[in-house]
C-alpha cells in the first residue's frame, strides 16, 4: 500500500482507535481546558469494541444532544481513565456501569456541565456500582487509581477524573459544593484548610462576593496546598507593617491547574502575588476590581521560560476562558492568571 496514508493510532488495552485532527461534520470537537491533551478518536464502526476486557468504546462514547442512544462519530477518551477503571473493576469484582464519558462543549453546555468540565478532555466519567454507595466506591477509586485522581460524590453517583491533581468535592440538592469537605474546611491537591469564622469585613471580597471561602491559616502558613505549591506563597501583607495576614481566599481549582502547570512545563514557578486584602490591593495600586482579591488569581513567573512562552503554556492547561496578563520588559518579567470565566487578554511592557 505504498504512498496510502496510515492515521495515527491511540492504543487501549484490547484495541486501537484511529486519531483525527480533523472530523467530519459540523459538531466543534474542541478541548477547551487541556487543549486536546486527549486526542480526538474516530469511533465510526467501533462502538462495540472492547477498550478493556470490561469496557467497550460505546460506553465512554457522547450521545447526539436530545438522542440517547445515537452517538456522535468522534470523542476524547483517556487511556488512563480506562485502564484505572479496570482495575477498579477487578478490585471489586462486580460490574460498574459508565453513566457518562465523553461531553463534547456543546453537549457540556446543555447538560449545565462546569465550564471546565473535564469531561470535555475525556479524562473524565460517572459511574456506579450495583451494591456500592458512592463513598465505598470513591475509596476503592483513591486507593486503585492513586492519590492524583479528582473525586466527585453525588448519592447517585461518582465523577472519577484524571487531570492530575487529588481533588475531591460533594455534590447534593442539585448543587455542587467545589472542594469543600465537612468540619468547615477546604480541601486541596494536598491539605485541607480552615474556612474563617466571625465578622472580617476587611477581608471582603468586593468583586464576586466571596465566591472563593475565606480561610483561616494562623499555623499552617508553610503547609502544602499541591506538592509544588505552599500556602505562604498565596498569603496577602498587611498594608502598613508588610507582615503576612492570618486570613486568605485560594482556589482550589487555582492551585490544581497551577500544579498541572508545573508538571507540564518542568520548571520551578515562583508566585509573586497571590491573594490580596482590599486594603493591600489599595496600597500597591491594584486594579478596583482586581482578581486578586477573589482568591482566584496569581502572577507567576517560569524559571528560564520567558513571560511569553509561559502564557502559552497557560493557556494550554488553564482554558481559553481566564484573564491572561503578560509583563515582560527591563523592569516586570511575569504572568498574570486568574479563573475569572471568561476570555481577557492583555500585554505590559516595561
Amino acid at each position: 500500500f505504498q504512498g496510502v496514508a496510515v492515521p495515527p493510532m491511540q492504543r487501549f488495552p484490547n484495541c486501537r482507535l484511529p486519531v483525527t485532527a480533523r472530523p467530519l461534520g459540523n459538531i466543534d470537537y474542541s478541548d477547551p481546558v487541556a487543549g486536546g491533551r486527549v486526542p480526538l478518536a474516530d469511533l465510526r464502526g467501533r462502538f462495540e469494541s472492547q477498550l478493556t476486557p470490561h469496557f467497550k468504546v460505546k460506553e465512554f462514547a457522547a450521545p447526539r444532544i436530545g438522542a440517547r442512544r445515537q452517538y456522535v462519530p468522534y470523542a476524547r477518551i483517556s487511556r488512563k481513565l480506562v485502564e484505572g477503571l479496570e482495575r477498579v473493576r477487578e478490585r471489586i469484582g462486580t460490574p460498574i456501569e459508565v453513566l457518562e464519558g465523553y461531553r463534547y462543549p456543546a453537549l457540556n453546555r446543555s447538560r449545565r456541565g462546569a465550564r471546565r468540565s473535564q469531561h470535555m478532555t475525556g479524562r473524565a466519567a460517572s459511574i456506579r456500582a450495583d451494591g456500592m454507595s458512592s463513598r465505598q466506591l470513591a475509596r476503592v477509586v483513591k486507593e486503585v487509581m492513586g492519590p492524583h485522581v479528582a473525586i466527585g460524590i453525588a448519592p447517585d453517583r461518582l465523577q472519577v477524573d484524571v487531570r492530575g491533581a487529588k481533588l475531591e468535592w460533594t455534590e447534593g440538592d442539585g448543587r455542587r459544593q467545589h472542594s469543600v469537605a465537612s468540619g468547615g474546611t477546604v480541601r486541596f491537591p494536598d491539605c485541607e484548610l480552615r474556612i474563617a469564622n466571625g465578622d472580617l469585613t476587611g477581608f471582603h471580597d468586593p468583586v464576586t462576593g466571596g465566591a472563593v471561602a475565606l480561610l483561616d491559616v494562623a499555623g499552617d502558613e508553610h503547609r502544602q496546598m499541591s506538592r509544588h505549591f505552599s500556602v505562604s506563597e498565596f498569603m496577602s501583607s498587611d498594608a502598613i507593617s508588610g507582615r503576612p495576614q492570618r486570613y486568605v481566599r485560594v482556589s482550589p481549582e487555582l492551585i490544581a491547574s497551577l500544579e498541572e502547570l508545573r508538571v507540564a512545563i518542568d520548571r520551578t514557578i515562583t508566585v509573586t502575588s497571590g491573594y490580596r486584602s482590599p486594603s493591600y490591593n489599595l496600597s500597591i495600586g491594584g486594579a478596583t476590581k482586581s482578581q486578586h482579591m477573589t482568591g482566584r488569581a496569581a502572577d507567576i513567573s517560569g524559571a528560564g521560560v520567558s513571560p511569553r512562552d509561559l502564557a502559552k503554556e497557560v493557556l494550554n492547561v488553564f482554558g481559553p476562558d481566564i484573564g491572561l496578563g503578560v509583563y515582560q520588559g527591563s523592569r516586570l518579567n511575569f504572568v498574570h492568571v486568574d479563573l475569572r470565566g471568561q476570555p481577557v487578554r492583555w500585554t505590559h511592557h516595561s
